[in-house]
């Protein structure tokens, strides 16, 4: 048995405890779910591990559109003459030129290295994506100018031919500065040297000097790199996980390089707030994309509050809870103030982070000694003597019975206005609109007063020395109604 453990080590290149430390995906690849679908690349040898990662990358590549497009990935060389004859650029270039992967993306990629270094490479492309592209390929197939577009340059006979092909296809092809359509295109241009313009909305502009001479015919082939844009992720909060196409980056704020006209999934959670996931379209350019996001949503956060001794009231933001033990409620940061009678007031400041659920150690109040209870009725008092505005209202009425004989009563309503100038003195304005009066001989009185004051306040004792003007109509049950204006002074203690 420790003989067949033995050869079997010896043969594998990997031991059995190894093994078991390979990701599931390398065992078997992910099966398809309702968005992708999911290619897993592999390659080894004693080679960089940036070619390895590039190589396993092809044979993922390989494998999308093998499964989805029924076409063998081969490479070949092209050559062609550039404005200096003495030079020739080879490039490479792809048979299935015209399959464009948009949006097949890597996720992950785990590198073993034992006796024989490997790598494999898991890549996901989504199924939006390979229909457009399958109907994109279909309808291009059904169309026989769709291999070359004839475009005449040039009405001149001294002409000769170009033809460019890109890939990918359906790049803007710019001659000269004027526009011809997209590639792959057959132009017929007159003899003498031209610059040639390549544009695609997702890969690199590139510019190509040719020579055209007459009844001459001259091909490029050109491999068009992907244009890439660097995106600037920032959150409020900060510190954000970033997930960007299935893949951790790092935390917010962070810049990032992604191909353009990629729509990428973007996942960002933070222990405080609440997950954010989105899409966001990578465009090209030449600057950073600041990606746009809303403020995270914070996670509700709780906090318990006691105090010694109990029963103290809660203030949170100067509104009262109730007493403490409060028991858990929900909250952000706040400042928190603890009264009872007899004790010192207690105020806080309780920073809470989104989530947490906190417990603020007991609070202990200390008592107040003789002194500060002194101190603290004086400062009460000092309070209600300091400036400001007092207004009152009142409704007076009143009845008996004289001698079983007759009723007097009186019935009336006043406004007070008092306006203190200082800890101590003030001025009063009290109107009575109207008062109604009747005595035992069913004389019958009406009057009205304004009287205008100077209050003085002292320790506990208000008195307000005051001129009041009255003018009052009298009205006997005999008749001989008769009115009356009084002045006087008089004293409100």
């Amino acid at each position: 048995m420790k003989l067949i453990l033995v050869l079997a080590q010896l043969i594998f290149p990997f031991s059995f405890a190894q093994a078991a430390e390979f990701p599931q995906w390398v065992k078997k690849p992910p099966i398809e779910d309702g968005q992708y679908r999911f290619y897993v690349g592999r390659a080894s040898g004693e080679i960089s591990e940036a070619q390895l990662v590039e190589t396993a990358y092809q044979d993922a590549k390989n494998a999308a559109i093998a499964e989805n497009f029924g076409i063998t990935t081969q490479l070949s060389k092209q050559s062609y003459e550039t404005l200096d004859s003495t030079t020739v650029i080879s490039k490479m270039d792809e048979v299935s030129q015209k399959v464009v992967l948009i949006g097949f993306q890597k996720t992950d990629q785990f590198i073993f290295d034992d006796r024989l270094k490997q790598t494999w490479v898991l890549y996901r492309y989504p199924k939006n994506e390979i229909a457009k592209e399958q109907l994109r390929l279909a309808s291009s197939s059904k169309t026989p100018s769709a291999e070359f577009s004839e475009v005449t340059g040039s009405s001149k006979k001294d002409v000769g031919v170009l033809e460019i092909v890109t890939n990918p296809v359906g790049a803007n092809v710019t001659v000269d500065g004027q526009s011809y359509g997209l590639s792959p295109l057959r132009l017929r241009i007159e003899q003498g040297p031209h610059t040639v313009s390549i544009d695609h909305p997702y890969f690199q502009s590139t510019e190509e000097k040719v020579i055209s001479t007459l009844g001459g015919s001259k091909k490029l082939n050109i491999i068009l790199n992907r244009a890439t844009r660097t995106v600037a992720i920032r959150t409020n909060p900060s510190g954000g996980n970033i997930t960007l196409a299935g893949k951790f980056i790092g935390q917010s704020p962070i810049e990032t390089m992604v191909n353009a006209g990629d729509q990428l999934s973007l996942l960002i959670t933070h222990p405080e707030t609440q997950p954010l996931k989105t899409e966001i379209q990578i465009g090209r350019g030449s600057g950073v994309q600041e990606i746009e996001l809303p403020d995270l949503i914070l996670r509700p956060s709780f906090l318990s509050i006691t105090s010694e001794p109990m029963g103290a009231e809660v203030f949170v933001d100067g509104k009262s809870i109730g007493k403490a033990p409060t028991g858990f409620f929900q909250t952000k940061s706040v400042t928190v103030l603890l009264k009872k009678d007899g004790y010192s007031d207690s105020e806080s400041f309780v920073a809470l982070k989104g989530g947490e659920r906190l417990v603020l150690p007991t609070i202990k109040l200390d008592p107040i000694s003789s002194s500060e209870k002194y101190e603290a009725e004086k400062k009460k008092k000092k309070m209600a003597r300091d400036p400001n505005w007092i207004v009152r209202g009142s409704i007076k009425g009143s009845g008996k019975t004289i001698d079983g004989q007759g009723y007097d009563s009186l019935a009336g309503y006043s406004f007070d206005v008092d306006r203190r100038f200082f800890s101590w003195v003030g001025i009063a304005l009290s109107i009575e609109p109207y008062s109604r009066g009747q005595d035992s001989s069913k004389t019958v009185f009406t009057s009205s007063a304004v009287s205008v004051g100077l209050p003085i306040y002292f320790e506990s004792i208000y008195l307000r020395p005051e001129y009041i003007s009255r003018a009052t109509k009298i009205m006997p049950a005999n008749g001989g109604d008769q009115s009356l204006n009084q002045t006087g002074y008089g004293v409100v203690v």
